[in-house]
């Protein structure tokens, strides 16, 4: 009883994650955005107007590593983007750099 009730929580939360997944822009990827954040029309991701914050999604044509050693604040500045805070993480499998 006690799996057929756990399958059954687990089935239905999944079932509301992906209602509320949204497709993003010019990618074939998906994601539920954070609470006030809304589908970005001029890149791929989302903005949220009210904070000036943004979510950009980017796929890369080269090794990750490679590309994101380009991602200084001086060179992102000439692009017009501000970074406050540059970090990596490990989410298994796959590893991340925050900006």
């Amino acid at each position: 009883m006690k799996r057929t009730l756990s399958l059954l929580l687990i089935l239905l939360t999944t079932i509301g994650y992906a209602q509320n997944r949204q497709s993003i822009l010019g990618t074939k990827y998906a994601m539920i955005p954070p609470s006030g954040f809304e589908p970005a029309t001029n890149f791929s991701g989302f903005h949220n107007p009210s904070l000036g914050a943004s979510i950009m999604i980017s796929e890369l044509s080269a090794p990750a590593q490679k590309m994101t050693e380009a991602f200084t604040p001086e060179a992102l500045k000439k692009q017009g983007v501000h970074i406050v805070e540059k970090r990596k993480l490990r989410w298994t499998p796959f590893r991340l750099l925050i900006l």
